[in-house]
């Protein structure tokens, strides 16, 4: 923040409040809101951006930097939800802080890293005269140049790190751990199992099914280490897909440095929590080697505690996994939630006698999240009749059409139903399981976006929220199209073939079909 300072504080010292006003309106302050929401997905940040820059309260910022004023993140944060009625729930106050500094941030970054934002003003219709815009772009160049060579002291985080910060933050704020209309995230005791495992310097493989919450304990991990002021990793190792080597691996972090030994030195300073997540999903990529290798590098280090978290030992995830309990790793289970827990949901959702097989269903915490959702849009729907996994995912993109035709039309909905189902087709090819959408989305797309069906990975790049749903859609177009197992395997990547197979028996047995006895037969011969 304080570096963020200085430079706000220069610019006002060279130019004043009423040019800054003026150099913010050549689009500097839009280009800054549209970076900060791309990293805040499923919170409106960006039109609250913009009012609170359009405000004289946010001039007086840049008047208190140029006073040499040091601003206290909360202070701002408090200050910008209070202008612009910005709200997240309970995480109003933690989230609007990271709203503001990532926007002061960003705003430094377009005015000082482009030098079209200075250039601008020299060349705004004020400065009439050749001498006088000769001298403004001399005086750019200067602040510029002034900027550069800010010295980076010990106290100041190095590029590495700040990629460290910035990576644990986005995978926070992707992680969900609240079930929709419940007004806590449920107790996790693995956690507290984890923690104690890390506190005898032993590290951890943390595995499960699907829709168990490992994402969301990961999350709560990384949050318990900050707060106790340590250093912090959370990997999203799907964003890792498209590293294929060591030196792609420093360059992703910024750094010359090996990985390893930043870790080294924070967890001697400070100490360290690296938690590795979504590892399944690049097993069998060059990513999956080398995050391994990091994890098993960086344990025993001092003051460095290890996580990996991972889907249960399955076939390609066996060898990998079975590496780092060679090296000493211990492996924990997420579990589902228990009779009591999911009971104790339903009735603050307010759904009344829900049959044993709800009930069951609902331990998956994925499947509470469908149902909480269904809930929430048809309060009267009723459950007795969804008694396995098919049949509530089935209602659950039936609610979401009849979401899209309650706001256009029947047409349109099916439209938006259609385009995910193309998504899911394309995305279930590819080995990153991401795919490009266009500037300028189209209207089936941005539903999905506000649906959280979709969700943006950063600049024109989207990925599925649940890779469960994607596969899903997918396999319900092939039963709809009476596919086989060999047509399936021509058109999906094989590290989704298990999980794609076993939606489509699914789907043919709640449909009673009689292809899925030819389905069964033929799977063994894939």
């Amino acid at each position: 923040m304080d570096l963020v300072t200085k430079a706000l504080g220069k610019l006002v010292l060279k130019y004043g409040k009423e040019k800054i006003k003026t150099l913010l309106k050549e689009s500097i302050a839009e280009k800054a809101a549209n970076g900060t929401a791309a990293s805040f997905q499923g919170i409106e940040v960006r039109e609250a951006l913009l009012s609170w820059s359009n405000t004289d309260d946010f001039y007086d910022l840049f008047e208190r930097m140029k006073a040499g004023e040091s601003l206290e993140a909360n202070n701002l944060g408090l200050m910008f939800a209070k202008a612009t009625n910005f709200h997240d729930g309970e995480d109003t106050e933690i989230t609007a802080q990271r709203v503001v500094i990532q926007f002061l941030q960003k705003v430094v970054e377009e005015i000082y890293k482009s030098e079209e934002g200075l250039v601008a003003v020299a060349n705004r219709q004020e400065v009439l005269h050749a001498e006088t815009r000769q001298e403004s772009r001399e005086n750019t160049d200067i602040i510029l140049h002034e900027i550069r060579q800010i010295p980076i002291t010990q106290d100041d985080i190095s590029l590495a790190e700040q990629e460290f910060k910035e990576l644990t933050e986005r995978a926070i704020r992707q992680a969900k751990i609240n079930i929709t209309g419940l007004k806590e995230p449920f107790r996790r005791d693995e956690i507290f199992n984890i923690e104690d495992q890390l506190e005898l310097g032993i590290s951890v493989i943390l595995t499960g099914e699907p829709g168990t919450g490992k994402t969301g304990i990961a999350r709560m991990l990384a949050e318990r280490a900050i707060i106790d002021s340590r250093a912090v990793l959370l990997l999203d190792a799907r964003r890792f897909r498209k590293v294929h080597d060591e030196p792609d691996f420093r360059r992703r972090f910024r750094t010359g440095e090996s990985i390893r030994s930043i870790i080294a030195r924070l967890g001697k300073e400070r100490g360290f929590r690296l938690i590795i997540d979504q590892l399944d999903n690049v097993i069998g990529l060059p990513a999956s080697y080398l995050i391994v290798d990091l994890a098993a590098e960086c344990k025993g280090l001092l003051g460095v505690e290890v996580v990996v978290v991972a889907r249960n030992r399955e076939g390609h995830e066996s060898d990998l996994l079975r590496r780092l309990s060679d090296e000493g790793f211990v492996e924990l289970e997420s579990r589902e939630l228990n009779d009591d827990q999911a009971t104790a949901a339903f009735a603050e959702l307010e759904i009344n006698q829900p049959s044993p097989q709800l009930v069951a269903l609902s331990r998956n915490l994925l499947n509470l999240e469908l149902i909480a959702v269904i809930s929430k849009n048809q309060p009267d729907f009723d459950f007795s009749n969804i008694l396995d996994e098919v049949a509530l995912w089935d209602v659950y993109l039936d609610v979401l059409k009849r979401r899209e035709e309650d706001g256009s039309d029947l047409r349109s909905a099916e439209q938006t139903i259609a385009e995910a189902i193309r998504l899911a087709q394309l995305v279930v090819r590819n080995e990153d399981q991401t795919f490009t959408l266009g500037l300028e989305l189209a209207l089936s797309q941005r539903r999905l976006v506000s649906w959280g069906v979709l969700v943006k990975e950063e600049g024109y790049i989207y990925r599925f929220r649940h890779e469960q749903l994607q596969d899903y859609l997918y396999a319900r177009d092939a039963v709809d199209r009476g596919k086989m197992p060999e047509q399936i395997s021509s058109e999906v990547n094989f590290l989704r073939n298990q999980n794609v197979f076993s939606w489509v028996s699914k789907i043919y047995a709640y449909r009673k079909s009689p292809r899925r006895a030819e389905f069964l037969r033929r799977i063994f011969n894939v």
